[in-house]
């Protein structure tokens, strides 16, 4: 184990999985592997947190997960569902006017 650097923070977690980055010689999460700057705010958290919500977090966006298309991809379907809905209802008053049409 190193000495903090003067401009590491007093503490700092893994944003994957909460491990207690301070103090680590490799700038890198030895639980989960994830990159981390000590200079660099963005890549760690001061404080700890329940690694579990920020999966469900991650799951409810769908997003930096390799889910990030999912909710596009949902909107796409109920779109093409709701076209398909409208364009086989046309079709069918058209069918009912044809019919009425030929009965007389």
């Amino acid at each position: 184990m190193t000495e903090p650097l003067p401009d590491e923070p007093r503490e700092m977690y893994c944003l994957t999985c909460a491990y207690p980055l301070r103090n680590l010689e490799r700038r890198s999460c030895p639980e989960c592997g994830a990159a981390f700057n000590p200079n660099d705010e963005s890549t760690w958290s001061p404080v700890p947190f329940n690694p579990e919500h920020r999966k469900m977090a991650r799951v409810a966006v769908g997003a930096f997960t390799g889910g990030c298309l999912t909710p596009v991809m949902v909107l796409m379907f109920v779109g093409f569902v709701m076209v398909a809905v409208i364009v086989i209802a046309g079709l069918l008053m058209e069918l009912v006017r044809l019919v009425s049409e030929w009965i007389g």
